[in-house]
């Protein structure tokens, strides 16, 4: 596993398990927490890691299952909408 998937796996298992609502009541607030727990530099890779899936031609629900492998328990209503939700994630980390 290269380093981008590492940090890909690592943000979206550790900050978008399946308790995340828990923690957070928004995937915003998530994010803001995220920034504050983890250097420019996390961010960074986590959003390229992110800009690197969204430019993935594959079909949104291959791209919905990729997200979900690297722990992302919970995210948009559907499939159909995670590649939008992702170019709103990399938005706020940027």
């Amino acid at each position: 596993m290269n380093s981008s998937d590492e940090a890909l796996h690592q943000f979206f298992g550790g900050y978008f398990h399946q308790d995340w609502q828990l923690d957070d009541p928004t995937w915003q607030v998530v994010i803001s927490r995220f920034l504050r727990e983890s250097t420019p530099t996390d961010s960074a890779l986590v959003a390229a890691g992110i800009e690197r899936l969204i430019s993935d031609s594959s079909p949104d629900e291959t791209l919905g299952c990729g997200v979900q492998k690297l722990g992302c328990a919970d995210g948009p209503g559907s499939f159909s909408e995670m590649r939008i939700w992702l170019k709103q994630v990399v938005s706020e980390l940027r």
